[in-house]
C-alpha cells in the first residue's frame, strides 16, 4: 500500500491589489474577496483602514503577514519608484544606476561588479547584518 494518501489541496488565487484604486473606487474587488476563506496581505495600517471602510464583511478573513527582506541576496538592489520599469519591476541594480545617472560608459559600468568594489561598499558584510536583524 503506498504512504500516500489522498488528501484535498486547497485552490490558491493571487493577485496584486493597489490600495489607491480600492480607495478610489476603481477596483471592484468585492467578489474576489468575498469568494475566499483567508486572504493574506503584507501589514499596512493604510489597507486596514481601506478594507473597514470599503469592505467591512471580510476583514475577519484577512492574515497579515510582514515583508521579509534578506538584503545579502542581492545587496545592490534599489526601487527607484516612477521611472521605467526593469524586467524584475521597480527593483534596480544601485551600481548600473549610478552608471546610467553619471554617464559611465558600458565597460567602466561592468567594472563596477567586482569584488573590490563589493567590499567598498560592504556588500559581504550584508549577510551577518541581515542574520543579526
Amino acid at each position: 500500500m503506498s504512504p500516500l494518501r489522498p488528501t484535498t489541496m486547497a485552490q490558491l488565487s493571487s493577485g496584486r491589489l493597489d490600495v489607491s484604486t480600492l480607495k478610489a473606487g476603481e477596483s471592484d474587488v468585492s467578489t474576489f474577496m468575498l469568494e475566499n476563506e483567508l486572504i493574506f496581505v503584507q501589514s499596512s495600517a493604510e489597507i486596514i483602514r481601506v478594507f473597514e471602510k470599503s469592505l467591512p464583511q471580510i476583514c475577519h478573513k484577512i492574515r497579515f503577514f510582514p515583508r521579509i527582506v534578506f538584503t545579502a541576496f542581492q545587496p545592490d538592489m534599489i526601487i527607484i519608484r516612477n521611472a521605467m520599469v526593469s524586467p524584475t519591476g521597480l527593483y534596480h541594480s544601485a551600481l548600473a544606476c549610478y552608471g546610467w545617472v553619471d554617464a559611465v560608459g558600458l565597460e567602466e559600468t561592468v567594472a563596477l561588479f567586482s569584488e573590490v568594489i563589493f567590499q567598498l561598499l560592504g556588500f559581504f558584510d550584508y549577510g551577518e547584518a541581515s542574520k543579526k536583524f
